[in-house]
């Protein structure tokens, strides 16, 4: 019976060193090095991988934050110094609707945006093709504000991203992680500045997009190729509410909305003809430009960029801004 158990536990042996998992094979140097404290030589060398990854994310995470950081807060610098400049050239003045009279005096009637498509072709079928000359479209409604829009407010970062400093235990700890971590700042603190720069171009293209959109409703506004949005007032006597621990009382409570929407008017009869200053060449490459984003940051911010386009300032002034709202 031993015998049998014995040879029973010899085959098992060769059968599970058979079935083992492959083991890679290791370097000369790894063979000459091999000891009894190899394993543990193995774990550390894989526990220090880990923490040199941890320091490159940090210090990109860091170089990224800061540098993104310090590039939005030096273009906010640069355009403070030409506050009252960009005032005067990027102001909303002229297209936005301020209610002088009744109980809604001092509201802004914030113009609509319309976007303008030029020669689009639409394939209907492998038969009928639809093409267009131009094209207009409502891509964002007028609505009710207690202040009119200012350029700051699309320039201005407001973002607020993390600045502080990573703990102490995450910092570099001799000269080899001192220089990864050099290295992984400079490429997060590249990858912030690009992200900034993208940022303040965008930030600049939604500006000029929403100028000329709200010039364009307007204009169609005055023409009549586009009702007006129309407001509803109300006004209560009082209000009164109670809540938990406390009654609150509200003497002629107003409420003021916008009753229905601007829409297009289709009825071509009872379009106005207006005249207007043919398109310049100024207007036309500069603002398409900025839209598709071809300026770059100094020439965006660049005054005779913004300067000559006066086709764009005459068509804002030619609005009859006492009109747009009654």
């Amino acid at each position: 019976m031993p015998l049998r158990l014995n040879k029973l536990c010899q085959i098992i042996s060769i059968v599970m060193l058979c079935t083992a998992l492959p083991i890679n094979a290791m370097t000369k140097d790894e063979l000459n090095d091999l000891d009894a404290s190899n394993a543990q030589y193995s774990a550390d060398k894989e526990q220090l991988k880990d923490w040199y990854e941890q320091l490159e994310r940090n210090a990109q995470r860091v170089g990224y934050n800061h540098a993104f950081n310090r590039t939005m807060i030096e273009h906010e610098a640069q355009l403070k110094k030409r506050s009252q400049e960009y005032d005067r050239l990027l102001s909303f003045e002229h297209i936005t609707s301020l209610i002088k009279t009744g109980v809604a005096a001092g509201m802004y009637l914030i113009g609509g945006i319309v976007d303008e498509i030029d020669s689009s072709t639409e394939t209907i079928n492998d038969r009928v093709i639809l093409t267009h000359e131009k094209s207009y479209r409502i891509v964002k409604y007028p609505y009710l504000s207690a202040s009119k829009p200012n350029w700051r407010d699309y320039l201005f970062f407001q973002q607020k991203l993390d600045l502080a400093p990573p703990p102490t235990s995450l910092l570099p700890r001799n000269e080899k992680e001192r220089l990864i971590w050099k290295e992984s700042v400079d490429k997060g603190w590249l990858r912030g500045e690009k992200a900034a720069h993208r940022e303040i171009i965008s930030r600049w293209q939604t500006l000029f997009a929403d100028l000329r959109g709200m010039t364009r409703y307007w204009v169609a506004v005055e023409t009549n190729q586009i009702k007006d949005a129309t407001l509803s007032i109300q006004t209560q006597p009082l209000e009164y509410a109670k809540y938990e621990n406390e009654e609150e009382l509200r003497l002629n409570p107003t409420v003021i909305q916008i009753n229905s929407q601007a829409a297009f008017n289709p009825n071509l009869s009872d379009w106005n003809a207006v005249i207007t200053e043919p398109n310049s060449n100024a207007r036309s490459d500069v603002r398409n430009s900025v839209i598709q984003g071809s300026l770059n940051i100094e020439e965006l911010t660049d005054a005779q960029v913004i300067v000559e386009t006066a086709e764009f300032s005459d068509m804002r002034n030619s609005i009859n801004n006492t009109n747009v709202h009654k």
